[in-house]
């Protein structure tokens, strides 16, 4: 009788921590913002690009940009270069969480040879609405 008690505690102790790395390991959409805008901040770090470090963030964001259904801001194609290493990019609807996590991942990680960056902010903020005009 022990060992059958013991058998059914693992078997249920299984189940659970499977049912709890599927939630934390899957993808799901996120609900759409479209009043919202996510901004990140990257710092790109190219190692013997041959086309220099622009084209190297160009070349990261392209294939990071095909992973959200999010449309830059501005009419914009990429990434807006602030100097030095860093660039920032506006995307609207905002990000949530599952989106902006899939995509510092895939900026994050050596997606393209010799080309690494670093997501040094992530804000997401409401766009201001212009005011109703009542029809008096």
């Amino acid at each position: 009788m022990k060992r059958l008690a013991i058998v059914v505690a693992v078997i249920v102790v299984a189940v659970v921590a499977i049912g709890e790395l599927s939630d934390l390991t899957q993808s799901r959409p996120d609900p759409v913002r479209e009043d919202s805008v996510t901004e990140l901040v990257v710092a790109v770090n190219e190692d013997r690009f041959g086309p220099g470090q622009d084209a190297a963030a160009d070349a990261l964001w392209a294939v990071c940009a095909a992973k959200t259904s999010a449309k830059v801001v501005d009419g914009n194609s990429g990434l807006e270069s602030l100097g030095g290493d860093r660039y920032r990019v506006r995307l609207r609807p905002a990000l949530g969480r599952h989106g902006e996590l899939k995509l510092v991942g895939c900026l994050e990680d050596l997606t393209i040879d010799r080309v690494l960056a670093d997501v040094k902010s992530v804000r997401t903020y409401e766009i201001a609405r212009p005011n109703a005009v009542s029809a008096d």
